[in-house]
């Protein structure tokens, strides 16, 4: 176990948390991320907090009891007859469809995707601290410190270089919501092609219990 590190690992997140507390209360100055930045931040919400609220409510009623499969519906209605049974087929097609081509997709975001974002934005937070907190000490030096300056342009080329990576993860969300558009089509394709056999099979059933002699 390396126990330098986890000293250095703690001493670096208490001096954050310094350097946060101090920014909130004014005393110490903050990096600002540009606008462009900011704007694909927000963006990247409102992406994540819509993917959710649209699997909450997909998932509910694709697989409203957690264990429980269409075919089992499908079992229970045989007695009913073929009619239902049909109706159960067509609406296992249906869930299949869009588990596949909207569900997968969207959970591959929260799971990959977002997942990823986050761990880059923590990183780009850790590396502005860092750089804000030592760009502030070497302000408070009355005389020039050639190591602390080093210290600060590397730790400035190290938030530079996780702002970049951090703004590349961003700009491929504009890729996740293409995505997540063209999975939304197929899930109205879907839906659309399930009312329609559903409503043929009722049609065709209607027909053939008016050919059935009338017995009242």
């Amino acid at each position: 176990m390396d126990f330098k590190k986890i000293l250095d690992d703690t001493q670096s997140a208490v001096d954050r948390i310094f350097q946060a507390t101090n920014e909130a209360l004014g005393r110490s100055e903050k990096t600002e991320y540009d606008a462009e930045f900011m704007q694909l931040s927000a963006q990247a919400d409102v992406l994540y907090n819509t993917t959710k609220k649209i699997i909450g409510s997909v998932e509910f009623w694709v697989n409203p009891h957690p264990g429980r499969r269409l075919e089992d519906i499908g079992q229970a209605l045989k007695k009913c007859g073929e009619y239902h049974r049909t109706l159960a087929t067509i609406e296992n097609e249906r869930n299949q469809t869009v588990e596949k081509k909207l569900l997968l997709v969207f959970f591959h975001f929260m799971q990959y995707d977002w997942v990823g974002l986050q761990t880059e934005m923590k990183k780009l937070q850790a590396a502005r601290l860092d750089y804000d907190m030592a760009r502030n000490k070497s302000k408070k030096e009355t005389q020039a410190d050639p190591e602390l300056t080093k210290n600060v342009e590397n730790l400035r080329a190290q938030f530079e270089a996780q702002m970049k990576e951090t703004r590349t993860k961003l700009e491929s969300m504009k890729l996740v919501h293409q995505n997540h558009i063209a999975a939304l089509k197929e899930f109205v394709g879907a839906e659309c092609r399930y009312f329609n056999a559903c409503l043929e099979q009722a049609r065709e059933t209607v027909a053939f219990l008016d050919q059935l002699p009338d017995n009242a």
